[in-house]
C-alpha cells in the first residue's frame, strides 16, 4: 500500500513495560475521530458506517483501544519510546533545535516486540493491512472491525507529542506543580504527560477546573470540534493540514507514520519542555504558548485518519462490507439502533444547513428520513447524498427536522 498523498479538504463535515498512560483524555480521541468524519470522502464514510456496529461513529469508537489495552496486555502499541532515557543527556530541553538528533525516531532503536513490531508506528501499518481485508468481504471479520477501531485511536496517539518521547517514560515522570487551581489528578500527583493528554485541551474547550480535576461538557466538545473543522477547512489550520507523508509507506514498511511520530517528537524538543518548570503554574504562560501545538496536533490527526481510511477503504470496487457484531465492551454493552437498507433512502436533495447537529461527516445536498431512536435515546438518520451514496448519522441532541 503507498500512502503519499497532497490533501485537499472539501466542503463538508496491561500497561506496556515502559508504563506511558493513555494518549489524550477521552476528549481528544473523540476529536480525532469526528475531524476524521468530517474530512473522509463520502463514499468512505459509508463504507465505514457498515464496517461499524450499529450505533457506532468514529467519534464513538474512538477511545475502545484503551479500554481493552489492560485485558489484551498490548499497551506498549500506543507510544514509541523514542531516544528512551531517564539522564539529562536525553532531556529534549537540552536540544531545542534537535541539533543533536534527542527528537528522531530510530525504529529499530525505538520500537519494542519481536522485529520491532510492538509500538504505534508499526502497529498503525498492521491494522491499516488488516482493514484493506475488509474490502470486497460481504461480511468483515471481527480483526478487520477492531483494525479500524485501533486505527481511530492510534493515530490520535501517534500525534500526542510525549507518546513519541522516551525521556522519563513520556513526561509520567515529570512533576508538575499546578495547573491553574488543580494540584493533583484522580490518579495522584501531577505530571507533564497529564498536562498534555487532558489539561491545555479541556481549558481550550472551556472546561471547568478544581483543584483535583476538570470537567467538560458535551456541548463544550462538540462546539470545540466544530470551530476546529471550520479552521480546518477554510481558516488558518488550512495551510498546515496538507501533504502528511513524504514518503511512500509499502505494507508494513511504517514510513508513514514513522513520519508522523517524527513530527510529534520534535515538539517535545521545541515546545512541551521548552519554559517547563517543576514549580510553575502550567495553566499560565505555558499553556498560552501551547493550546496551538495541541489544537494542530488534533486536527492532524484527524486528517491523516480520514485520509489513511480513504485510501485503505477505496477498495478499488467490490462488494459493501457490513459490520460484524463487535466484541463486549468491557465497561458497557451496546444497544443496537434498527438498521434500515438503502431502500429505504429518502430521494431529493436537501441541504446541510437543515442538519447543524450531525456527528459524522458534512457535505451539501444531503436529504434525511425521519428518525428511529433506540433504547438508549439516540436517533438514527438514513441519509443520501445527491450522488445516491447512503450513508447513516446520528444525532445527540434530539430528532433533526424531517426531510424537506
Amino acid at each position: 500500500m503507498k500512502f503519499q498523498f497532497g490533501l485537499s479538504i472539501a466542503c463538508g463535515f496491561a500497561l506496556g513495560q515502559v508504563g506511558q498512560v493513555a494518549a489524550w483524555g477521552s476528549e481528544g480521541h473523540k476529536v480525532v475521530g469526528s475531524v476524521a468524519a468530517s474530512v473522509v470522502k463520502p463514499a468512505t464514510l459509508s463504507r465505514i458506517s457498515q464496517i461499524l456496529a450499529s450505533g457506532e461513529t468514529l467519534e464513538s469508537v474512538a477511545t475502545w483501544a484503551d479500554l481493552i489495552k489492560r485485558t489484551r496486555g498490548n499497551g506498549d502499541w500506543h507510544f514509541i519510546d523514542v531516544n528512551n532515557g531517564v539522564t539529562e543527556a536525553d532531556n529534549p530541553q537540552n536540544d531545542p533545535t534537535n541539533s543533536k538528533g534527542t527528537c528522531t525516531p530510530n525504529l529499530a532503536r525505538d520500537c519494542g516486540g519481536t522485529g520491532n513490531t510492538a509500538c504505534v508506528v508499526s502497529v498503525i501499518s498492521q491494522q491499516g493491512s488488516i482493514l484493506a481485508g475488509a474490502c470486497g468481504a460481504s461480511s468483515p471479520s471481527t480483526a478487520e472491525y477492531e483494525a479500524l477501531k485501533y486505527l481511530v485511536h492510534f493515530f490520535g496517539d501517534v500525534a500526542q507529542p510525549l507518546h513519541a518521547c522516551g525521556y522519563k517514560r513520556g513526561g509520567n515522570d515529570v512533576p508538575v506543580a499546578s495547573f491553574d487551581t488543580q494540584t493533583a489528578t484522580q490518579y495522584g500527583a501531577m505530571e507533564l504527560h497529564w498536562i498534555w493528554d487532558t489539561s491545555i485541551l479541556v481549558k481550550t474547550m472551556g472546561g471547568h477546573t478544581t483543584p483535583k480535576g476538570q470537567t467538560v461538557t458535551t456541548a463544550q466538545i462538540e462546539a470545540y470540534i466544530g470551530k476546529l473543522v471550520s479552521r480546518i477547512k477554510t481558516g488558518d489550520l488550512k495551510s498546515k493540514v496538507g501533504a502528511r507523508c513524504k514518503k511512500p509507506d509499502a505494507g508494513t514498511s511504517s514510513l508513514c507514520p514513522l513520519e508522523w511520530a517524527g513530527q510529534s517528537n520534535g515538539l517535545d524538543c521545541s515546545a512541551v519542555f521548552v519554559g517547563y518548570d517543576a514549580q510553575a503554574d502550567l495553566g499560565g504562560d505555558y499553556y498560552t504558548k501551547n493550546t496551538a501545538n495541541v489544537d494542530l496536533q488534533l486536527a492532524l490527526a484527524g486528517v491523516r485518519l480520514g485520509a489513511y481510511l480513504d485510501e485503505v477503504l477505496a477498495c478499488n470496487g467490490g462488494s459493501t462490507p457490513s459490520g460484524p457484531t463487535p466484541t463486549e465492551d468491557p465497561t458497557q454493552t451496546a444497544t443496537a439502533t434498527p438498521t434500515s437498507g438503502p431502500t429505504d433512502a429518502p430521494g431529493g436533495q436537501c441541504t446541510d444547513a437543515s442538519y447543524p447537529n450531525y456527528l459524522a461527516v458534512r457535505t451539501e445536498n444531503l436529504c434525511c428520513s425521519d428518525p428511529t431512536r433506540s433504547a438508549t435515546g439516540r436517533y438514527s438518520y438514513l441519509c443520501q447524498e445527491s450522488d445516491g451514496t447512503v450513508v447513516r448519522k446520528y444525532s445527540t441532541g434530539g430528532p433533526f427536522p424531517p426531510a424537506k
